[in-house]
């Protein structure tokens, strides 16, 4: 387990992922944001994307996920 967390770590060094946006958490509880917003999905995916590449890279579903994402 020891070494999963150290690898988690060394790969979100090499590539931060801001998964914690204040403004943009306030703006969906205000209901000013929606997946209606433009652009607003793809920025979810991709950072749930970068995010899952960080902590699980093997995971199976990650490049049919990739796949699915990437191409909208």
């Amino acid at each position: 387990v020891a070494i999963n967390a150290l690898g988690m770590l060394q790969r979100e060094a090499a590539n931060p992922v801001a998964v914690h946006d204040k403004a943009l958490s306030d703006a969906l509880l205000a209901g000013t944001q929606n997946l209606a917003t433009p652009g607003l999905l793809v920025k979810l995916k991709t950072r749930a994307l970068a995010k899952l590449a960080a902590d699980q890279p093997k995971y199976s579903a990650l490049a049919k996920a990739r796949a699915l994402w990437v191409a909208d």
